[in-house]
């Protein structure tokens, strides 16, 4: 079967998920990849891959600044659509799968094919989650991605009942990930997508001067705060005490199939992101926080033994794609009838 693979280009949790989803359908499918910003860039060294012009999120002070991002996607609009559909009007394919990504949902409209997504942000609007404050603008704007979908399937590191033509599947994990034999280290591995916000990081950080953090990008080292690369990315987090990341979905069920307790500092007015956070103080997992202050780290690292408690109980669990294979098995045989 001839797949066209969309990949949403903001973050690196789609394209890291979607990769190990490509590498699996490629065994028996032929994959058209497409994606843009970070995933492309991710991607295209691993995988063939088409880069295409996606939305993009503009962050200030630890926000989403909702002025910035649709003044930026509004004036770029008519160059992404006319770049978009130049280089994608010729590609053939029997079925879309999109990872939160649009452009592949047109043209599955479009030409009348097919359509599934596989991603975590349709927690917020095809499943009975926990109902937190701004959901009504997160229920608009989700189903604006990917409307009508012939089914939903959604990756989530928590129990929640699913809607109709729903299906939840456990988090999809990278390679390295299921084969890496985790320790409990001295570290702190962080992780965040806002410079700004890795600035506000880095000066409680050093109000701690007995811990050690580890940042994930580039900075001023001081003497407990060092920075790693992609390459030793997964190194660090398999010995780290614990995690300090946003609210991205893919590192937080990474740590927690590493048994590592997560302090979640969602970005505001990113919902979704909002509610990893949330799910992950339910569980008794971490803790998640909107302010990041001297006394939130102080208090994270005070409960550290309870989190690593709660978290023996998390339920591991392999990659499975056999809901996905049966759904594209079931779209083979009717357009085949």
């Amino acid at each position: 079967m001839r797949i066209l693979y969309g990949i949403a280009g903001e973050g690196l949790g789609h394209a890291t998920r979607s990769e190990v989803v490509i590498n699996h359908l490629q065994k028996k499918h032929d994959v058209t990849v497409i994606a843009s910003q970070k995933a492309y860039e991710y991607l295209s060294t691993k995988i063939p891959v088409q880069r295409i012009e996606g939305l993009h999120l503009r962050y200030k002070d630890n926000k989403v600044s909702r002025v910035l991002t649709i003044l930026e996607n509004v004036a770029k609009l008519p160059r992404a659509l006319t770049y978009n559909w130049k280089h994608t009007k010729n590609l053939c394919f029997d079925v879309v799968i999109s990872d939160f990504e649009s452009w592949s949902w047109f043209l599955a409209k479009l030409r009348r094919k097919p359509m599934f997504t596989l991603d975590n942000n349709h927690t917020v609007t095809r499943t009975f989650a926990d109902k937190l404050p701004q959901r009504l603008l997160a229920r608009l704007l989700v189903p604006l991605r990917c409307p009508f979908a012939n089914h939903y399937f959604i990756t989530s590191f928590f129990k929640v009942k699913p809607k109709k033509k729903t299906s939840i599947l456990p988090p999809i994990l990278r390679e390295e990930i299921l084969e890496c034999k985790p320790v409990q280290g001295k570290h702190f591995l962080v992780y965040q997508t806002a410079s700004s916000n890795q600035q506000l990081l880095e000066k409680v950080f050093t109000r701690f001067p007995k811990e050690q953090f580890i940042i994930f990008g580039k900075g001023k080292k001081h003497d407990n705060i060092s920075y790693c690369d992609g390459k030793d990315f997964v190194q660090h987090l398999a010995s780290s005490k614990a995690v300090i990341t946003n609210g991205g979905f893919t590192l937080i069920s990474e740590a927690l199939h590493l048994g590592k307790p997560v302090l979640s500092l969602p970005f505001e007015r990113q919902y979704e992101q909002g509610l990893n956070a949330h799910y992950v103080a339910k569980e008794g997992f971490g803790r998640g926080t909107s302010v990041f202050t001297v006394k939130v780290l102080h208090s994270f690292l005070r409960r550290l033994p309870k989190y690593r408690k709660a978290l023996k109980h998390y339920t591991k669990k392999a990659n499975d794609f056999t809901l996905l294979e049966r759904a594209l098995q079931k779209t083979k045989s009717s357009t085949h009838r």
